[in-house]
């Protein structure tokens, strides 16, 4: 099932005559990036910016037997007739380890899902890629069928191969309210991925900005760091967020840190040519000038003690 990711992995520059020799025009004495984790400018207007989904949350979920066809369809009667004709067992799997409560909450039928639930269908199996139920509607945005899961005791602690929870599905779907759910039935607002991504930090990679507010607001930690130790403000940087630049430094964050590559959020700002290098900026200007102030008021002091001293 690996594949190569949908988007992003086979694009090519735009080509047309003489547009290699109007490139070389454009060089600049900006560096690049380490990973190229800026080298790409952010649009807010473009949503997929920076977007790295697993390939298998792109994949279409088709069924490959008569029983699985009919949950997808959510055709009740059929289901209840092959458990009656003892055609397939209430668990029966597929190829890739998928039961019928896997496509029946993927596709959003809560009737079906119930009926499953009550004939003894598993709610926590995970298919070959360790993907749950629970997971599979998280990322169909099925509120409803979320919520009769967790009702009846869905793990929503399981990862999938790559790590993800269910709260990084609803973090890779965008829905704030799904991921306030999870977070009330107990998800670790702060559980990592293999790529030792919390939700936060998924949220901005992805450039899911509403849900990186969200998660910020329910008080996810935004020192938490990357593989690389980068931290929520080099990737608010990168996403070219002033919202959530600002959002990030009321929260406290070091603005000095470096990841291991020895580069700061704002050398990330300014050689990634983001708008919010100017925040940064103001905000190095402002602290220089306070530490000024701070030592301007400690001399007259120092002078004073020193002279009553010699006294």
């Amino acid at each position: 099932m690996g594949g190569k990711y949908s988007r992003g992995e086979e694009r090519r520059p735009l080509g047309f005559p003489g547009f290699s020799a109007l490139c070389c025009c454009q060089k600049t004495n900006r560096e690049e990036t380490p990973l190229g984790f800026c080298d790409i400018k952010a649009r807010r207007s473009n949503p997929s910016f920076g977007r790295e989904d697993p390939a298998y949350l792109d994949m279409a979920y088709f069924p490959d037997n008569d029983l699985h066809m009919a949950a997808c369809a959510g055709d009740l009667p059929f289901v209840r007739l092959y458990f009656t004709l003892g055609k397939y067992e209430v668990n029966h799997r597929d190829r890739e380890n998928r039961n019928a409560m896997h496509f029946a909450c993927f596709y959003g039928h809560l009737e079906l899902v119930i009926y499953l639930w009550r004939r003894g269908c598993e709610i926590n199996v995970c298919d070959n890629h360790n993907i749950t139920p629970l997971m599979k509607a998280v990322q169909s945005w099925e509120d409803k069928i979320v919520c009769f899961l967790l009702e009846h005791h869905a793990n929503l602690h399981i990862k999938d191969s790559m790590g993800n929870t269910a709260l990084h599905y609803a973090v890779y779907s965008g829905n704030s309210a799904t991921a306030a759910r999870l977070l009330q039935y107990g998800a670790d607002i702060e559980e990592r991925t293999k790529d030792n991504l919390t939700p936060l930090l998924l949220a901005l990679r992805e450039n899911r900005l509403k849900m990186a507010q969200f998660l910020v607001r329910m008080e996810a930690s935004v020192h938490a760091v990357d593989s690389q130790r980068r931290n929520s403000l080099m990737y608010a940087v990168r996403c070219d967020s002033p919202v959530m630049v600002n959002l990030i430094l009321q929260q406290g964050v070091d603005i000095n840190l470096k990841d291991l590559f020895g580069w700061t959020a704002l050398r990330y700002a300014i050689e990634g040519d983001r708008d919010v290098r100017t925040i940064l900026l103001e905000l190095r200007k402002r602290n220089r000038e306070y530490i000024e102030r701070l030592e301007r008021q400690q001399r007259p002091g120092m002078v004073r003690g020193d002279a009553s001293g010699q006294r």
